[in-house]
């Protein structure tokens, strides 16, 4: 093999390599049927029923109470939905669902319209006063710890989304190394150095969809749908790319 093969040669190897590696760093991850029970899933919400307290298909039974105002529809991303309009309160869950130093929440969402202050996709009564929630607005979306009933951004993602589609979002955390990644349509939007501990000394230990838990409707109701709701025990999504 001459000088000059081997040369040419060597250049598309690395040329291939890079590509290759360029292709990992850009992971997208795909979404095509509704989410499936593993060992790892510690909640998993269909809403394909028609009616009573929303069924955990896990092995856990951590069954969601369905709030006033809320209702199951066919028109989910895969099968049934639940739908919040004026008037909703959410759906209330237990925090028990929720444990270990590493894990993944995450959902279809649909924005029907959106609130005039912000919608209100998930909610976690950490103490009386104090908290997780996550909002989408029209041009972003933010997870904000609440203190003291004042929401506190610890990650805020700069977003025009879009009303009547679906998106799917997922949040990862990793207490370990104190690290909240927000995930949009299988791609990396955001990051926080800080620890995802939504459990403290509230009682009951309720999260709630839809609607800040215990809150009023109409103030910050999603209005719109969710599917797929599912709680993990991993980090089922991992930042590449970002």
């Amino acid at each position: 093999m001459s000088t000059r093969l081997r040369f040419i040669l060597g250049w598309a190897w690395i040329f291939i390599f890079f590509g290759l590696n360029n292709s990992l760093w850009a992971q997208k991850y795909e979404f095509e049927t509704e989410f499936k029970m593993d060992n790892n899933t510690m909640l998993l919400y269909h809403f394909n029923q028609k009616g009573g307290d929303t069924l955990d298909s896990s092995n856990n039974h951590y069954n969601g109470l369905l709030g006033a105002g809320d209702e199951y529809v066919p028109q989910g991303k895969f099968g049934g939905a639940i739908s919040f309009k004026e008037g909703s309160y959410g759906v209330n869950f237990s925090q028990e669902a929720i444990s270990g130093e590493k894990g993944t929440i995450e959902m279809w969402f649909y924005v029907e319209k959106f609130a005039s202050c912000q919608n209100v996709l998930l909610d976690f009564n950490r103490t009386e006063q104090n908290g997780f929630f996550l909002v989408a607005a029209r041009k972003n979306i933010i997870l904000y710890y609440k203190k003291a009933k004042l929401g506190v951004p610890y990650i805020v993602v700069n977003k025009d989304l879009e009303a009547k589609r679906w998106y799917h979002l997922a949040l990862t955390w990793n207490n370990e190394s104190a690290r909240i990644n927000l995930f949009l349509d299988g791609e990396k939007i955001g990051e926080a150095g800080h620890k995802f501990e939504p459990n403290g000394e509230a009682q009951p230990q309720m999260g709630s969809l839809g609607n800040l838990y215990g809150g009023s409707p109409n103030d910050y109701t999603h209005y719109g749908m969710i599917d797929e709701f599912r709680i993990s025990n991993i980090e089922r999504y991992k930042p590449t790319g970002f």
